[in-house]
């Protein structure tokens, strides 16, 4: 996975191209300056080094505190931004530890790191998949909810049987 931290200047062994901070191309550099122009604590946290891959959640939540997550129990996913707004300002921690980092718009991003591992990303993903087909297709919950129940004891988070739903 591309990784957008912050390293001293190497030479890709093109000659006259220098890569720095993940910046490979005109579209990199731009992102890169658009995400420096954010001013959000947490992302000026990532971009100066305070936090980085591996970082405590404790140590990041001193620093801001979201508006909103979302609980897969082993996986927490943190926003710095409204949940239905064009920024984005996400950060994913596995186990307390920050495995990801992402800052955006509609029209850029920019990914600090993102060391989610596969088997958490998947479930995570099958997770937000079922819950969102039980909650459009009522009628079909007592067949997805052992599913459902499957991936969040691979998570290590109990389901609520009684609402089809688990702890968010």
């Amino acid at each position: 996975m591309k990784t957008h931290q912050p390293t001293p200047a190497v030479n890709n062994g093109s000659p006259g191209r220098l890569r720095m901070n993940g910046i490979c191309s005109f579209d990199d550099f731009r992102n890169f300056r658009l995400m420096r122009s954010v001013s959000d604590p947490i992302v000026v946290a990532f971009a100066d080094g305070q936090l980085g891959l591996g970082s405590t959640t404790q140590r990041m939540l001193c620093i801001d505190s979201p508006t909103w997550t979302e609980n897969y129990g082993r996986c927490t996913i943190y926003g710095f931004a409204p949940k239905r707004g064009y920024d984005h300002r996400t950060v994913v921690a596995v186990d307390d530890r920050v495995v990801s980092a992402r800052v955006g718009s509609c029209t850029w991003g920019w990914t600090f790191f993102d060391e989610t591992p596969t088997d958490v990303a998947d479930s995570v993903g099958v997770v937000r998949g079922l819950r969102d087909a039980i909650e459009r297709m009522p009628e079909y919950a007592a067949i997805l909810q052992p599913l459902l129940d499957d991936q969040l004891s691979s998570l290590e988070l109990q389901s609520t049987a009684e609402t089809g739903r688990a702890e968010q």
